[in-house]
């Protein structure tokens, strides 16, 4: 069945595709787990810290990066403070690209994390004592299958100009961090814990000594970490955490349990009492949020999802927690979609307990201290994870979504925004090979994007839902062809004005699906499913021309085992490697007929990326992600010999995930590598490799385009938008 699509259905398309977010989606970790299923968020910091002593080491190839966008699309903001000493600076969080801070009230804004192990943030928290002093926690505590662990908590005196590592190595996932207002030394952290397995650094943690020593306070149990804390400014010994007992399994998402509760301690932390009157209990409790009247305390409002995802209502308490009950929160019935473990959020305004805000896929608010409520989300993206509201002006609101932050000064009447931040999760790239500034690429949740210019603040989104590869037809340009989620594919003739559904029936497809044109015939399209399905007619009608490539379906995970990368050579298009994500490499000589598996001697892992040369069939390079698991273990192999034969070189590379290989036609034995920590580059195949260019972010390089005829090197970050780096000859 054949649909259309427009850009006035961007929101109905956003909307159908949130609806099927409850399904558990886990490419980001699931390739950079497989097949252990286990992440070691200490060998981040390890590879992190080789890549430091590497690029000290080393010289460093090329010149600077450049920031090509998109600024003015958005991306995931994960927390927002500021201090009311200074009101116009302003810190946010982001899902995967760090910290940044704005020093004139959110117009311009300046990265000040990028060079420390994880820019995946899951808390920020001023000191309210003094404004310069900064804690960043790490690994942003929303539980998708995207949300990169942490690597622990940071810590800044000089307003972020420069940061320290703070412990809580094993924290993997932070909800928040609260200082003592009365006393900077003390910091309270709620440690969320691993998203892929228990592990007993959950919980709540205090430090006495701004963070050189840290001693755990609540602990429920090894799958139970503490998702949201606040504190009694009135009398900070009094503090609120809530747990969340959340697992993922690589088949099924178990979002709730009976380790999901609400506790109070009147001693600093010391001691705690599970409140239990009037709120839901039990085992089919999910994620909590909790919030706090900053100018009645005893008034707090807690926020409740259940097992099955869904909202589960707004709680309210006058007397300090001892009983609760429910707000008349009728409206807010479906604002949790079917995936209520990705928001959890409430904000009171610091001057009116009745005043408070609801976080949500929309944002909800009310005036009478939950009696109604009112949705107030306006322009703005869907999604929210925060919102700051100013102390000294209640009615100035920053709102953070999975859009970017946005601005009100009216209550939330009217917003501003997004901020032009170039925070964009990009999962592929794509280049108009005719017209070499025209640039695109599938994003999370803000869908296919362009820029017909390759200006910063000039792209425009042109498909909805989640976004991943896009092909421009090198011949006619005007036709392109892009994707949504599991691999939902769609045409353009009119250079992506309106977009024809064109998805070959399958029986399985993986969350960023590969497409393919044929190097020597542009009405030849290849679609990698579970079997490879070919299209001579540029996608009007499909035929298969594979087994099933991958190792068979696995139960309850209908999007695994699946074919994960294509490469065709122009010298020989009967030729097609394929990769898939369960390990498997293989190939045809006769465009399909016969296929041969090539990956005996290969580790197994997630095949991120195949390329072959060009002129050249049987000289094929492959990438694997995961992080090291054995001694002599590659991520990067070449073999001259159609893959009968692999020889591993990925060299002095750090030992992270290599997320994508290119080739430099124009140098013999260049190529360029996009990693967890970095873009590479080698000009003897892979015997040394050298970290190319400066300024470029700690942020996961997910693809890499060559642009022969500018010279240039284009690279798609997950979490940091695109950049180009000039390549000299």
């Amino acid at each position: 069945m054949k649909f259309t699509f427009c850009l006035c259905l961007f929101w109905t398309v956003i909307a159908i595709a949130k609806e099927a977010k409850h399904v558990p989606n886990d490419w980001f970790l699931f390739q950079r787990t497989f097949p252990q299923l286990v992440f070691d968020p200490e060998a981040r910091l390890r590879a992190f810290q080789a890549e430091k002593n590497f690029i000290q080491s080393s010289k460093v190839e090329g010149g600077n990066w450049e920031e090509i966008g998109p600024t003015n699309i958005g991306g995931r903001i994960t927390d927002i403070d500021s201090h009311p000493r200074m009101k116009d600076r302003i810190f946010i969080g982001t899902a995967c690209g760090g910290v940044f801070r704005s020093d004139d009230g959110g117009k311009q804004w300046k990265p000040m994390l990028d060079l420390e192990a994880s820019l995946s943030i899951g808390d920020i928290a001023i000191d309210p004592q003094d404004p310069n002093t900064v804690w960043a926690a790490t690994g942003e505590a929303n539980s998708s299958g995207s949300s990169y662990p942490g690597t622990g908590i940071y810590l800044s005196t000089d307003g972020g100009n420069s940061w320290s590592h703070k412990g809580l190595p094993r924290s993997y996932h932070i909800g928040r961090v609260v200082v003592d207002p009365t006393d900077s030394n003390t910091v309270y952290v709620a440690v969320l814990g691993n998203l892929y397995s228990t592990n007993s650094e959950r919980g709540v943690y205090r430090t006495h000594n701004k963070g050189e020593t840290w001693e755990r306070l609540l602990f429920a149990n090894d799958r139970t970490g503490a998702v949201d804390l606040v504190l009694n400014p009135k009398d900070p010994k009094i503090l609120y955490a809530a747990t969340w007992d959340r697992i993922r399994y690589p088949h099924v998402f178990e979002p709730g349990g009976s380790g999901s509760a609400l506790y109070k301690s009147i001693d600093g932390g010391d001691h705690w009492e599970r409140l239990q009157t009037g709120v839901p209990q039990g085992q089919t409790t999910g994620r909590i949020g909790i919030a706090i009247s900053p100018s009645n305390p005893d008034t707090l409002y807690a926020m409740f999802d259940d097992t099955k995802k869904y909202f589960n209502g707004v709680y309210k308490s006058t007397d300090g927690g001892k009983k609760w009950t429910r707000t008349n929160d009728g409206p807010l019935s479906g604002f949790y979609s079917y995936f209520g473990w990705w928001f959890g959020n409430l904000r009171v305004d610091p001057k009116d307990p009745d005043i408070v805000y609801a976080l949500g896929l929309t944002l909800y608010k009310t005036s009478n201290g939950g009696k109604g409520w009112s949705n107030i989300n306006g322009v703005m993206h869907v999604d929210h994870h925060a919102l700051f509201i100013d102390p000294t002006n209640s009615r100035k609101l920053y709102s953070g979504n999975d859009g970017g932050f946005y601005v009100s000064n009216d209550g939330g009447s009217s917003w501003e925004g997004p901020a032009k931040i170039g925070v964009t999760q990009f999962y592929d790239i794509a280049m108009d090979p005719t017209r070499p500034e025209r640039l695109y690429g599938g994003t999370q949740d803000n869908g296919t994007v362009g820029t017909k210019t390759g200006k910063p603040h000039e792209w425009k989104r042109i498909l909805g839902g989640d976004g991943f590869n896009v092909l421009v037809d090198p011949v006619e340009p005007s036709v392109m062809y892009a994707e949504m989620q599991y691999g939902d594919l769609f045409k353009s003739v009119n250079e992506g004005a309106y977009f024809e559904d064109i998805t070959p029936s399958h029986e399985r497809a993986n969350w960023n699906t590969p497409i393919l044109l044929e190097p020597n015939d542009h009405q030849i399209l290849y679609y990698g499913g579970n079997k490879l399905l070919r299209s001579t007619n540029a996608g009007n009608s499909w035929k298969e021309i594979s087994p099933d490539l991958s190792n068979g379906p696995v139960a309850d995970k209908k999007n695994f085992g699946t074919i994960t990368t294509l490469a065709i050579p122009k010298a020989d298009s009967k030729v097609i490697y394929a990769g898939t994500d369960d390990g498997n490499v293989w190939c045809t000589t006769d465009s399909g007929a016969n296929w041969k598996k090539l990956n005996a001697s290969l580790p197994k892992r997630w095949v991120t990326r195949l390329i072959v040369a060009p002129e050249q069939p049987g000289r094929v390079f492959v990438t694997l992600s995961g992080f090291k698991i054995a001694e002599n273990e590659s991520h990067v192999f070449m073999s001259e010999d159609f893959g009968a034969n692999w020889k591993s070189i990925d060299g002095n590379l750090p030992q992270v995930p290599v997320n994508v290989i290119r080739l430099d036609a124009n140098r013999a034995g260049t190529l360029f590598v996009g990693t967890d920590v970095g873009v590479y580059v080698t000009h003897d195949s892979g015997e040394k490799w050298a970290p190319l260019g400066r300024g470029l972010p700690m942020v996961p390089v997910l693809d890499l385009l060559v642009d022969p005829r500018n010279r240039r090197l284009v690279a798609g970050t997950h979490g940091r938008s695109m950049y180009q780096l000039a390549l000299d000859e």
